[in-house]
């Protein structure tokens, strides 16, 4: 998460921290907003410079103090629990302008703490004219303050009959503004210079300087936007096909023993394995002047795996009638099919951007889940003078779950910007083997009744001795 944590600073630049919890649902009382427009500054200001950020935080007892001309822009929140401030024009500088506030959010600017703009600097007999207030221009789909008037920075005075500068200006763009008045105060402009010479050398009187302008107040509902209009952002990369699942065939059940004879076994389940996911496609590039990197494809998840069920065993051939003996076993069931899942396809990795915001990474794909075939149950043993045995039955399948996808890698950023986040990593495949087949019951014995090697109920023989 690249969140801008400002404290004592002067240069622009911060410590990270953690992301602050969104802020509550503000009361009702929204201004619509209708379009996008691109933030002007003055002609006679220079060009200011962009710091982009996915979060600003000004803590709670720190003071950011902006010494250059910028717009701070937020992808996410913009919070001001300290306070932030406009540096004044200093004499040292051959910048007579008092600094101003800039602030665009895609989500809200919350000011819980103080921000004001700086003051210009009185003109000097050395040539310096006199400098404009720092202005305060702040852009938000809401904007929550604490600080209930807003003023724009004073200017400086001018000397011998120099004019004095312009005061600075104060904009509210918001679709949502709590509490609904918030009051813009435009400025003070600057005093005209008094000359110490009351006429010219012809005996004329001399004009007297102009007063700077005073600065102007907006509110309005029309937001600015954060990007230039020429900007190029990255195309999304494509996402990864998810795997096709996979289930082994049924084994077939042995078949039933002849008299006397053991039943056949059952026929194994057979393997299955899910397919993988397919690799998210990285997000395009963004291209210059600024252009936000492209999202990375997220990664397909992997095809579950099912094993197929083994077969029971053949029930074992009776042996109470002629032939006269042993019962046949039961079949043994067999195995079911053991299974695989699939890997998660890779998230791809999130496009560069130019001077903005590296794409976000592709999440990875999930592991396919993966259940081993049951084993077939063993069959009953036939019944004889000597009772065939129940056949064992069949283990259950294994199971091999699907490895998770890695998320794609975050976009970085050139000339300017922030990195983007790296994509979630997918959750790995869950597993279950098969369940084991039950085994078989032993078979009834015959039960002799009569002489002459006689079984009961059968025919042919005497009656055995008694």
């Amino acid at each position: 998460m690249n969140t801008l944590l400002a404290s004592v600073l002067t240069l622009g630049f911060g410590l990270w921290s953690p992301p602050l919890p969104a802020p509550a649902s503000p009361p009702a009382g929204t201004i619509q907003s209708t379009r996008a427009i691109e933030p002007t500054d003055p002609p006679a200001r220079a060009q200011p410079t962009r710091l982009v950020v996915n979060e600003f935080v000004v803590p709670a007892g720190t003071t950011y103090i902006i010494t250059d001309d910028r717009i701070i822009e937020s992808s996410g929140d913009i919070r001001i629990d300290g306070t932030l401030i406009g540096d004044d024009a200093q004499p040292v500088s051959p910048v007579s302008d008092g600094r101003s506030v800039r602030l665009i959010a895609r989500g809200s600017i919350i000011i819980n703490g103080s921000l004001r703009a700086g003051v210009g600097m009185n003109a000097s007999g050395a040539g310096r004219t006199a400098g404009n207030g720092g202005s305060i221009v702040l852009s938000a789909p809401v904007i929550v303050s604490q600080q209930r008037t807003l003023v724009g920075g004073r200017a400086g005075d001018g000397i011998e009959r120099a004019s004095g500068g312009d005061g600075g200006d104060v904009e509210l763009h918001a679709s949502l503004l709590v509490p609904p008045v918030i009051t813009a105060i435009g400025g003070a402009g600057g005093n005209a210079g008094v000359s110490s010479l009351k006429i010219d050398a012809f005996g004329n009187g001399l004009s007297g300087g102009d007063g700077g302008r005073g600065g102007s107040a907006l509110i309005s509902n029309v937001l600015l936007h954060p990007m230039n209009p020429n900007a190029a952002d990255g195309a999304p990369g494509g996402p990864g096909t998810d795997g096709q699942p996979a289930t082994g065939a049924n084994g077939g059940n042995g078949s039933n023993g002849a008299a006397c004879a053991a039943g056949g076994p059952g026929v194994a389940g057979a393997a299955a394995f899910g397919g993988n996911g397919g690799n998210g496609a990285a997000g395009m590039d963004g291209t210059a002047p600024i252009g936000n990197g492209g999202a990375g494809g997220r990664g397909g998840a992997g095809g579950s795996g099912t094993g197929g069920f083994g077969g029971s065993g053949g029930t074992g051939g009776d042996c109470c009638a002629n032939p006269v003996g042993r019962g046949g076993d039961g079949g043994a069931g067999a195995a079911g099919g053991n299974t695989t899942g699939g890997s998660g396809g890779q998230g791809g990795a999130g496009g560069t951007a130019y001077n903005a915001i590296g794409g976000t990474g592709g999440s990875g794909g999930n592991g396919g889940n993966a259940a081993g075939g049951n084993g077939g149950n063993g069959s009953t043993g036939g019944c004889g003078i000597g009772a065939g045995n129940g056949g064992t039955g069949g283990g259950g399948g294994s199971s091999n779950p699907g490895a998770l996808g890695l998320g794609g890698a975050a976009g970085g950023s050139v000339s300017g910007g922030v990195n983007g986040n790296a994509g979630p990593n997918g959750v790995n495949g869950s597993g279950s083997s098969g369940v084991a087949g039950a085994n078989g019951n032993t078979g009834c014995t015959c039960v002799s009744t009569g002489v002459g090697g006689g079984v009961d109920g059968a025919t042919g023989g005497g009656p055995g001795p008694r």
